[in-house]
């Protein structure tokens, strides 16, 4: 079965502003569905509500067809990981320990290193498995907390932002991956971006969020 994501009538704002009007969307499995949108046009907002970190919003978004509002936060991760552009805050560990810990319990025990290990490769992290996330740059760790995400082993991935600190043939690199996950894996990922051409250039489908509207990027605007 394809993992499904609907919002319903969904809307939010702060101070009286909408930044987004109702809105409805459907998204299901091996997508990669981009959103494009400036600072402060409600892309990070949106995507808090649908990992369950933001309740200040009217509607609904649905999780393979039941409310964000009736699942639990252990239902909500076994389903959906979540990359930012945040510093995690156990910045002493080193990577592999994170892997590790994101996929404590989702993972059998006995496919845990296996598991890691895939996830290092196909991140291109597997050099930085023993060094500690204080001393990676910022764009070494973008491509570790998005194999962190990997690591937890979800069907959904949501991903704000996830090639903000990379090079532009890293940014290539990362969102072709994204992808080709999404594709073979028959995983729903969802990923901002400001770089309309990267969008654009591998998403199967194409958002724009602007003054409170979800707009769909229709083929013919791509050239």
């Amino acid at each position: 079965m394809k993992p499904e994501l609907q919002l319903r009538q969904l809307t939010f704002g702060y101070n009286g502003i909408a930044l987004l009007e109702p809105s409805d969307l459907l998204m299901s499995g091996g997508q990669l569905v981009g959103l494009c949108g400036l600072n402060g046009s409600g892309k990070s907002s949106l995507f808090r509500i649908i990992a369950g970190l933001e309740t200040n919003y009217t509607g609904d978004v649905l999780l393979n067809g039941q409310s964000l509002r009736n699942t639990s936060i252990i239902e909500r991760s076994q389903n959906i990981a979540v990359v930012t552009t945040e510093r995690p805050r156990l910045e002493g560990i080193d990577v592999w320990t994170l892997f590790e810990m994101a996929a404590h319990g989702r993972v059998n025990p006995e496919q845990m290193a296996q598991h890691i290990e895939h996830c290092l490769h196909v991140t291109d992290t597997a050099h930085m498995a023993h060094r500690r996330l204080a001393h990676l740059s910022d764009g070494e760790l973008q491509k570790v907390m998005f194999g962190r995400a990997l690591a937890q082993n979800t069907s959904i991935l949501l991903a704000d932002e996830p090639t903000a600190f990379l090079d532009y043939r890293a940014k290539q690199e990362l969102t072709a991956l994204m992808r080709k996950l999404a594709h073979d894996q028959n995983k729903l990922i969802f990923f901002s971006s400001h770089d309309l051409e990267l969008v654009k250039e591998f998403a199967d489908i194409r958002y724009a969020l602007a003054n409170g509207k979800l707009n769909r990027i229709a083929e013919d605007q791509l050239i």
